[in-house]
């Protein structure tokens, strides 16, 4: 009787926190930082707040300790936030800690400046292709080779456009900004040289031995932590974006070497560790890249990288056939987006369709028709919402999960669903056919299966 009484006393005590606190403030990018007003700050657990005039905010949180993991959204009509993946962060200790900084931009900027970014980028990887025909002139071999590994770089051109959109040029150096110019430039050469300056080898390994001496320190060392993390992360950014810029040089195995000098300075970063499994991925590297995925998984923070990691080790179990392995973290995933979803659509449904279309995948694989197609079917309906709001973010998006769709029904010919295929056909059809679309790589490969399908499903309905 004893034993149960202390049960039952057990799950009657609630555990209370004191009342924790985030500090931080809105700001406009690339606006000389100026202060943005009256964005109305949120997270779970914490009431909403209205940035002041000077932009500064600050969250109150019950019952929630610090150490936390937490979203912090800010939302402002015809505004729309700039470095979301910041935004996933922790409770500080106290509000001694740095400010959380959320950059904001006024609506449909982003949008705009990825896809300019998008057109330099492809204009200078057109040219580097271009340079590298021309040093092989006559080694079919080797020009088929870079043909193929020239389309491989085209479908990360979308990821590096949409990182370099997000910059926010009020927080750069004069030599970051010089490096930023040179890479639209092309200036390859001069920009991985410019960015090797920034922060050199002997700096950052200077940086990490004050870091592990100012963490000794209780009192002292606490600014000597503080620029030494400054230092560091600068040289991860300046060597990650070296890594990108011999990737568009089609020197790969240059990346690989420059993502693991990265991971050997601090084992125990999930960023880099992550990075260099996403690269290794590209590469068609599965088992190291698996290793890799699951070091970073050991480390992830928040639910949003828990959710990544495990979606990314979904489709690298796939690759290897692994299916079962493949459908549990890939199931694993999408319970967090879902969750993450939940409390806000705008930043996580497209992550929840994504997975869909990823377990659709493994669902047909295991002949797993019905289960294909529900999956299938919501990642094309959140899809097609967000093209309707957002067309230059979500078209090909759209798009994709309409030909996904198609493909199933090749696969498993469904009569009373034909009219419903037809019709998103038509859709994307019309989208992959706007002038904006056609130097597009996704939206040709994307055309292409189209056309295809509209044929087959032709000649299927007219024997």
């Amino acid at each position: 009787m004893k034993t149960k009484l202390i049960f039952l006393l057990t799950l009657l005590t609630t555990t209370c926190f004191a009342q924790s606190k985030l500090a931080g403030f809105v700001t406009e990018q690339n606006s000389g930082k100026r202060p943005v007003a009256n964005a109305m700050i949120k997270s779970v657990g914490a009431n909403p707040i209205a940035s002041s005039n000077d932009g500064k905010f600050i969250l109150t949180f019950q019952n929630l300790p610090a150490g936390k993991s937490i979203y912090v959204r800010a939302e402002k009509d015809g505004w729309e936030a700039v470095n979301e993946k910041e935004l996933n962060t922790f409770i500080p200790a106290s509000l001694d800690e740095k400010p959380l900084k959320i950059i904001v931009c006024e609506a449909g900027k982003l949008a705009k400046a990825k896809s300019k970014y998008y057109d330099t980028f492809e204009l200078n990887l057109q040219n580097e292709l271009a340079k590298q025909k021309a040093q092989n002139k006559g080694n079919e071999k080797q020009i088929a080779k870079l043909e193929e590994e020239f389309a491989k770089i085209q479908e990360q051109l979308n990821d590096l456009a949409d990182e370099y959109s997000r910059i926010n040029l009020d927080d750069a150096s004069e030599k970051e900004l010089k490096a930023i110019r040179l890479f639209n430039e092309g200036k390859y050469k001069e920009f991985m040289e410019l960015k090797n300056s920034i922060v050199t080898e002997a700096q950052v390994d200077k940086a990490i031995n004050n870091k592990g001496a100012g963490n000794k320190q209780i009192a002292d060392g606490k600014a000597k932590v503080a620029n030494s993390d400054s230092t560091i992360a600068l040289y991860f950014k300046s060597q990650g974006d070296i890594a990108k810029t011999q990737i568009l040089q089609f020197d790969f195995r240059g990346a690989e070497e420059t993502y693991e000098r990265i991971v050997t300075k601090d084992t125990a970063n999930y960023d880099n560790i992550f990075n260099l499994a996403y690269f290794l991925a590209k590469q068609n590297q599965h088992d190291k890249a698996i290793l890799y995925c699951q070091k970073a998984f050991k480390l992830a923070k928040t639910e949003y990288n828990v959710a990544t990691t495990q979606n990314n080790l979904g489709m690298l179990y796939r690759a290897k056939n692994e299916y079962d392995a493949a459908l549990v973290a890939s199931q694993k995933a999408l319970e967090i987006y879902e969750r993450l979803a939940k409390i806000n659509p705008a930043s996580y449904e497209s992550d929840v369709a994504m997975t869909l279309n990823n377990l659709g995948i493994l669902y047909q694989d295991k002949n797993n028709y019905d289960a294909a197609f529900n999956a299938l079917s919501k990642a094309l309906i959140i899809d097609e919402r967000f093209a309707k709001t957002n067309p230059a973010g979500f078209d090909m998006d759209f798009c994709r999960s309409i030909v996904l769709l198609c493909l199933l029904q090749k696969t498993d010919f469904q009569a009373h669903r034909q009219s419903q295929i037809d019709e998103y056909l038509g859709k994307a059809k019309i989208i992959l056919l706007k002038p904006k679309y056609e130097t597009l790589p996704l939206a040709k490969g994307l055309l292409g299966y189209v056309n295809d399908l509209e044929e087959y499903f032709k000649t299927k309905n007219n024997p």
